[in-house]
């Protein structure tokens, strides 16, 4: 679920999260790389969104390593692997047309995928209760919070019942 945290605009926020709240968990060795291509976002206002930054929310041992969009239509969407950036594999589209967050463009009724590479810091896993993303358009500015939780349990562990 996406939910709007600040804004310096009246009216709904331009954008919002295509899927509701949940987790995804990995298992991973300690100091792994991950790529997370999960999330969509679509432009329901009549301007142009550009974006700012994306960023986790208050993540516990992990540390971002990069994070990208890129335009998303009936292509699948990269998911959740290991390694960061991904290994090129037939038919990840979204991330060869991956662009920079910051300054990225997202017109009228498009949908663009956040594609996060993040790196555990500690071997016992970690986690973050979703992504923060800011952007703006021509009324205001906004961060977008988003609650699909990200957690990381070690190789043989179990995840974290708990996403905050």
């Amino acid at each position: 679920m996406a939910t709007m945290l600040a804004g310096c605009s009246a009216g709904p926020a331009p954008l919002s999260a295509a899927r509701p709240g949940d987790a995804v968990c990995y298992a991973s060795s300690p100091h792994a790389k991950m790529t997370y291509g999960i999330e969509d976002f679509t432009n329901h206002s009549r301007q142009t969104v550009v974006f700012d930054q994306v960023g986790l929310r208050v993540p516990l041992h992990l540390k971002v390593l990069g994070a990208y969009l890129s335009p998303r239509d009936r292509s699948a969407q990269i998911g959740a692997l290991s390694g960061w950036p991904p290994r090129q594999l037939g038919g990840l589209t979204d991330w060869a047309r991956r662009r920079p967050v910051r300054g990225y463009r997202l017109r009228p009724g498009a949908t663009a995928e956040v594609i996060l590479g993040f790196q555990l810091t500690a071997p016992s896993g970690g986690r973050s209760p979703g992504m923060l993303i800011w952007y703006h358009t021509s009324d205001g500015s906004y961060v977008l919070r988003d609650d699909l939780a990200i957690l990381v349990a070690r190789v043989g562990g179990a995840c974290p019942n708990s996403p905050g």
